[in-house]
């Protein structure tokens, strides 16, 4: 999230940053308080009303937030001052403390209205968006390089159709092997363990990897348990490895037949997320819920996001990798799923315990 001690050039320059994309004709809202920061970006020509109403019910306590205002625009006339103007008023109507809205172009930025602080000329001059050195040397290090255009970050997950027919094409060996590799496992720990080793081995591959690898290693990644083991892995890992985990594990998600693509991306959401490349995370949310809207752990990562947790504490939802791969739970029978199968695949076997009871009796 931006820095609450930003002046408001600093600001701006640092926004798409945070955002992940350059705005052009966005309403931004960012949202301080003595805990966190947040910010909301609204499509043009969202009603100042609507987007006032709708972020209060995501701060815990508007009587003590601050809320700083910035509408984009291809330049500054009446009609963009004026919509500045009502968002501030709409804003003001929620929140005690609403500063002067900001208008930003491609040429620079001003107060909307009168400026608080004097460093609008007042000749309607355009102020330069500047990040001092050191704090643009910690934007480039905190995320990503953003997007030009909010729509480039929207396609960042669209389907890859070369190497989705090819992952097919592998779907049904690759399955037909993890049964292998369960069965002779001799249990879901044990096979979990060595799931997740051949999983972490594939993602942080700089090589050229088979389309059954890689078809193995989304399969695999459809055990929950394996799945957020990886995610341990790569937040645990601050090398090139971790990065690498993240661009091949993208490159699933890009290839993956849509059955096979949420579990991915949620875990690939969950990293970005943790790694505070917030609005990749989201962009990567949208796709698996668009794809499997029930899915619960992308609909919990949502609402962690939308609630403002904090990058840093995003890691600890998760439990220690030993305690989830030792987990007795049997393993899903989406690992050894495959295409062209009327009769689905084949039971796995059960996880170890006690023997069901006898019919008629109770424990």
């Amino acid at each position: 999230m931006p820095d609450d001690t930003l002046d408001p050039g600093e600001l701006v320059a640092q926004l798409p940053y945070a955002l992940g994309f350059y705005p052009r004709t966005e309403t931004v809202v960012v949202v301080s308080d003595a805990t966190s920061r947040r910010l909301w970006d609204f499509p043009p020509d969202h009603p100042a009303v609507e987007v006032a109403a709708a972020i209060p019910p995501r701060c815990p306590d508007p009587d003590r937030t601050r809320v700083t205002p910035l509408v984009y625009a291809g330049q500054v006339d009446f009609s963009v001052e004026l919509d500045a103007s009502d968002l501030a008023t709409a804003l003001t109507a929620h929140f005690a403390s609403v500063d002067s809205p900001l208008i930003v172009t491609p040429a620079g930025w001003r107060h909307a209205v009168d400026c608080p602080q004097r460093c609008c000329a007042p000749d309607d001059t355009l102020n330069a968006a500047v990040l001092p050195p050191a704090l643009a040397h910690e934007a480039a290090t905190k995320w990503p390089t953003p997007m030009p255009h909010r729509a480039d970050l929207a396609g960042y997950f669209t389907s890859d159709p070369l190497q989705r027919t090819l992952l097919t094409a592998a779907r049904a060996p690759a399955a037909r092997q993890q049964r292998t590799a369960i069965l002779s496992a001799g249990s879901p720990a044990a096979w979990r363990h060595a799931a997740t080793a051949q999983a972490w081995t594939h993602l942080t591959d700089t090589g050229t990897t088979a389309p059954t690898v890689a078809a193995r290693t989304l399969l695999q990644l459809q055990d929950t348990y394996v799945a957020d083991a990886i995610v341990l892995r790569i937040l645990a890992d601050a090398t090139a490895a971790g990065d690498q985990a993240m661009v091949r594990l993208r490159e699933l998600c890009r290839a993956a037949p849509n059955d096979l693509a949420t579990t991915a991306l949620s875990a690939w959401a969950h990293a970005a997320a943790a790694r505070g490349d917030t609005p990749r995370a989201f962009t990567a949310i949208h796709r698996a819920q668009t794809l499997s809207p029930r899915h619960n752990p992308t609909s919990v990562l949502r609402r962690l996001l939308i609630a403002g947790v904090e990058p840093d504490d995003l890691a600890a939802v998760r439990l220690p990798e030993a305690s989830l791969l030792n987990t007795p739970e049997p393993i899903s029978p989406a690992v050894v799923s495959t295409v062209g199968d009327p009769g689905g695949p084949p039971p796995l076997p059960p996880a170890a315990g006690p023997p069901p009871p006898a019919p008629g009796r109770s424990r």
